[in-house]
């Protein structure tokens, strides 16, 4: 989706059967809302909003070194779960990337550092 869109995705949401996501991209100065399905060969837009990007977004979004795919990757590579949603979070002025993944049934966070790609797990 990034690819194709041209924009940086921030946010990733799935349903509870992992055939439609919803994610949120920056492009610019806009923020793309964009609904996609699974189709066993990748992700199809369904349907697609724009608005503009937040300060804070965009603030966060500039200083990122690790990409949220590459954050979603070293999370699933670690904890051997399943991605359940990932976002650009912020705590105490500090922005992280929050990803949740399933392990078995239950739902784990973790943040991964902007900078470092530190993986920790969010209590």
């Amino acid at each position: 989706m990034e690819a194709t869109l041209g924009a940086g995705a921030f946010k990733v949401e799935g349903d509870d059967d992992g055939t439609e996501w919803k994610l949120e991209l920056a492009r610019g100065d806009e923020r793309l809302k964009v609904k996609a399905e699974a189709d066993g060969t990748g992700l199809a837009t369904t349907k697609t909003d724009r608005d503009d990007l937040d300060d804070d977004d965009r603030g966060a979004l500039s200083s990122t070194q690790i990409s949220l795919s590459e954050a979603i990757a070293r999370v699933v590579e670690q904890t051997g779960g399943v991605l359940d949603g990932a976002e650009l979070e912020e705590d105490d002025d500090a922005a992280f990337w929050e990803v949740t993944v399933l392990l078995g049934d239950d739902d784990e966070d973790y943040r991964v550092d902007l900078a470092t790609g530190e993986v920790s797990r969010d209590d």
